[in-house]
């Protein structure tokens, strides 16, 4: 897959994240565990867990291991997970840097505060 297809499914998975975002404030209680719930409730992951520089995920739908060719495949989480986390800790990237596919035990995203960009 090309960097631009990459970039638009990022660009997508933020405007997914907008309902996530939508449906952890309605919901109470602590903002990122109602997200990480929000996720797994839809089917698109099996498990979130939030952590201050980066998020682990089990199970997500992206995963690919036969195609992916080793590489990340999990475009459309990654910018799920920039606008959750944007909405509860400000401006901030996150980065793909570890994949089921790729054959990582788990999705790692890694969260670093400050800049943005696919």
């Amino acid at each position: 897959m090309t960097l631009a297809s990459h970039g638009i499914l990022y660009r997508f998975g933020q405007a997914l994240g907008g309902a996530v975002v939508e449906e952890a404030r309605r919901g109470g209680g602590a903002f990122e565990g109602a997200a990480a719930r929000g996720l797994a409730s839809r089917g698109w992951v099996q498990e979130a867990r939030m952590f201050p520089q980066r998020v682990q995920v089990v199970g997500s739908l992206e995963v690919d291991p036969e195609t992916a060719g080793g590489e990340p495949t999990c475009h459309i989480l990654r910018g799920v997970l920039q606008r959750v986390l944007e909405a509860s800790r400000g401006p901030l990237s996150v980065r793909e840097v570890e994949c089921r596919s790729a054959g990582a035990a788990a999705c790692v995203f890694e969260v670093v505060r400050g800049g943005r960009g696919p």
